[in-house]
């Protein structure tokens, strides 16, 4: 197991005086919390690769943020999670917010689509075909032939990326609401460019976050040798000057 799978299954860091731990939180004796939900550019993990060692934890906007607002730091993030893989970690975290946190739900791109196989007792997140996926643990044995030739041709027929954003889109009102009635503050960011609800963050184009970011943003490629399209060291501090006010 790399660093990044140990990551993504919970594995403990220790980062200065605080650590994280097998919920991915960054404990310091604080009230409030920042919790922050989404895709790899919500969580840190390309920072913990082996082939990005200048990358800490630390160095990424969203820690940086709780840290700039003495705010606990909790991070949900999974590298090629769907949106309705998100949004179901939002609901089964909202029994842990109180007055006074922060929340930064992110939505990911529409193509990603999250598949059950009751049989096998399964669930995948795809963003194409399976077998592109880059993912080593995606095998017949493991999730069945049936179900995955079945699932690449639903990705590549059927997927309608905008209805997909529409199912996350649909939630925010009554998020927002309960959120307000709580006396939470809560952030709304999407990647796509398909960004029809009223209740979302943009970027200073007013399109996709991705959009902004691969125009405005240093890349991870741009600062090592590397095809990694996601946020380097001068991103990250692109992303934190923009968020920083929204969220005071």
């Amino acid at each position: 197991m790399n660093i990044r799978e140990k990551w993504e299954d919970g594995w403990p860091l220790e980062i200065g005086d605080a650590k994280y731990n097998s919920s991915n939180t960054f404990f310091r004796e604080r009230n409030n919390t920042l919790y922050a939900f989404g895709c790899s550019f919500t969580c840190p993990f390309y920072a913990l690769d082996e082939g990005c060692p200048n990358y800490k934890v630390e160095n990424h906007f969203i820690p940086r943020l709780a840290e700039e607002l003495k705010l606990n730091h909790i991070n949900k993030g999974y590298s090629g999670i769907s949106n309705e893989s998100i949004l179901k970690s939002f609901y089964d975290t909202q029994h842990l917010f109180k007055k006074g946190d922060i929340i930064l739900l992110q939505t990911t791109f529409g193509n990603r689509l999250v598949f059950h196989n009751s049989i096998k007792g399964k669930s995948i997140d795809l963003n194409g075909p399976s077998h592109e996926s880059g993912n080593t643990q995606i095998t017949p044995e493991v999730y069945g032939k049936d179900f995955l030739e079945l699932a690449n041709k639903y990705l590549v027929l059927y997927n309608d990326s905008n209805k997909t954003c529409d199912t996350i889109y649909q939630a925010f009102p009554i998020i927002s609401e309960w959120c307000d009635m709580k006396g939470i503050k809560i952030i709304f960011w999407a990647l796509d460019d398909y960004n029809n609800s009223p209740h979302l963050f943009f970027p200073p184009n007013g399109k996709g976050w991705l959009n902004w970011i691969q125009t405005n943003c240093s890349l991870l490629k741009d600062e090592m040798d590397t095809k990694n399209f996601h946020l380097g060291l001068k991103g990250m501090d692109t992303m934190f000057d923009l968020f920083l006010p929204k969220l005071r």
